[in-house]
């Protein structure tokens, strides 16, 4: 066997621009709005399989300034902020190498969005993948900012309010059913064959319930010999919904000093995002499906949690 040397470069990026427009109205009113955008990639690759992360990031904000009299004065700030992340593998013609369709040169399976993933062993050398996948996040927050400031000779006193909401979307993870043996007898211990698709299934795969997340009946023991056909990343795991929000007010006690009043509160719809569920389906090629297979035995986020804080500032 040949050694293969091939160069080739991972090209990153990042850009950042920016604008903002100010407009004094009158002597007490002014207004001003602004605008960012900063977007942001990477590349890595493993052989033909390129993985490209893409991170994307807009602001805006709204501000306005009302002068109520000479000694009081009025500063209101809205603003709303966006990211987002995405990650792709694709298979491109590096080396020389001619790209394929692995969902379409794998059997087929049940999954309308199969992500396969091609798993090469070389006894006494090492392992190497080719793989196609995505998955994406998104979080917006929200922030409303009102604070009166009053001038009292040497001294002032400002109270404001600070609100803010976070809400964050993670998609579904892609995952993949998993036997805990080897059927294929290739010798790799690490047991990396998936079970085939069930031929006289039907019904829905994905249930979505803590208590069996996935139907083990839709998935039989290959062959000896033989590996699954199950691509890997069929399945759809379960999406993470989660929203944040805090409050809290500032007062100036002297130049130096200041006391805030903070309320938290996590997660404040309680809902219950599940966990990976137990992946294994079958644990020989004579027993029953695994009487754990599906079942989420955790959560990835934690119920609502609420919080008040005070702090000194100086």
């Amino acid at each position: 066997m040949a050694q293969f040397i091939e160069s080739y470069s991972l090209p990153s990026q990042i850009d950042s621009s920016s604008i903002r427009i100010d407009h004094i109205l009158n002597h007490k009113i002014a207004f001003f709005f602004r605008y960012s955008d900063t977007p942001s990639g990477s590349a890595s690759r493993t052989l033909s399989s390129l993985t490209k992360s893409q991170f994307k990031n807009q602001g805006y904000t709204f501000g306005a300034t009302y002068q109520l009299t000479s000694a009081i004065s009025n500063d209101f700030r809205l603003g709303y902020a966006t990211s987002s992340s995405a990650l792709e593998a694709e298979l491109d013609g590096f080396g020389g190498a001619v790209p394929i369709d692995l969902a379409s040169s794998l059997a087929p399976g049940l999954s309308q969005n199969a992500e396969p993933y091609f798993y090469l062993y070389f006894a006494g050398i090492g392992t190497a993948s080719l793989q196609t996948l995505s998955t994406s996040n998104e979080m917006n927050s929200w922030n409303v900012v009102d604070a009166l400031s009053v001038s009292l000779g040497k001294h002032s006193i400002k109270v404001g309010i600070d609100y803010r909401k976070i809400s964050s979307t993670l998609n579904p993870y892609p995952f993949t059913p998993e036997l805990s043996f080897n059927p294929s007898n290739n010798g790799d211990t690490s047991d990396p064959v998936r079970p085939s698709w069930n031929p006289a299934f039907r019904g829905q795969v994905i249930t979505g319930t803590a208590h069996q997340y996935f139907n083990p009946n839709a998935f039989v023991v290959p062959q000896a010999g033989t590996y699954g056909n199950v691509a890997r990343n069929s399945l759809n795991g379960p999406a993470l919904t989660e929203w944040d929000t805090s409050l809290w007010k500032t007062a100036k006690i002297s130049e130096r000093l200041n006391l805030q009043l903070r309320g938290d509160a996590f997660n404040v719809l309680n809902h219950t995002n599940l966990n990976t569920p137990n992946l294994v389906v079958y644990s020989s090629a004579t027993a029953p499906p695994s009487s754990s297979a599906g079942v989420v035995t955790s959560t990835s986020t934690t119920s609502r949690q609420l919080q008040v804080s005070a702090k000194l500032i100086w």
